[in-house]
């Protein structure tokens, strides 16, 4: 079990625990949706949580990683969905030929754009509470640097959004 390439009949395959290791470097399967949104600001809170209950650097250090690390990914994987999203309406809209199927298409889509919004609002909620003490506490250059970089990713994703939602509205419409 240790090739990285499996013969598989007339097929080669890459071992599942590479694609794995793939999948995750890339976070290509991240998808957003509501149960996403809420595990990752959930996370965020505990995590910050954990860094101000914590007696020692090392363990504070740690939680702070594990923030840094899901606020980049949220930030990664919106401006991505967004892509991914534009591509699949445009892609439903003019290649699926059964109406009702083209039509609950949008429909879904309508709904992850309205997933993805939601995501947007939550992180900038997070980021902005007052309450959350730890953004005042953890004084980290880096962090500074991702929560800047994040609110950009996170302006440029609603720019996206605002012209993403009236051509699937118009789409739906033309249906």
């Amino acid at each position: 079990g240790k090739d990285i390439i499996i013969q598989n009949g007339s097929t080669l395959e890459l071992n599942d625990q590479f694609l794995d290791f793939f999948a995750d470097i890339l976070e290509v399967n991240e998808e957003i949706n509501l149960s996403y949104i809420n595990e990752h600001i959930q996370q965020i809170k505990e995590y910050a949580t954990y860094y101000l209950q914590s007696n020692t650097e090392s363990e504070r250090y740690k939680y702070l990683k594990n923030v840094k690390s899901i606020l980049q990914k949220i930030g990664r994987s919106t401006l991505r969905n967004i892509v991914d999203l534009n591509r699949n309406i445009d892609n439903a809209f003019k290649t699926e030929p059964n109406y009702k199927i083209k039509l609950t298409k949008l429909e879904n889509h309508k709904n992850k754009l309205e997933a993805i919004q939601s995501l947007i609002e939550q992180t900038e909620l997070l980021l902005k509470e007052d309450e959350l003490t730890f953004f005042k506490l953890a004084t980290d250059e880096n962090l500074k640097e991702i929560r800047t970089q994040i609110v950009l990713d996170l302006t440029e994703s609603r720019k996206n959004l605002i012209e993403t939602s009236p051509q699937i509205i118009e789409y739906i419409n033309q249906i």
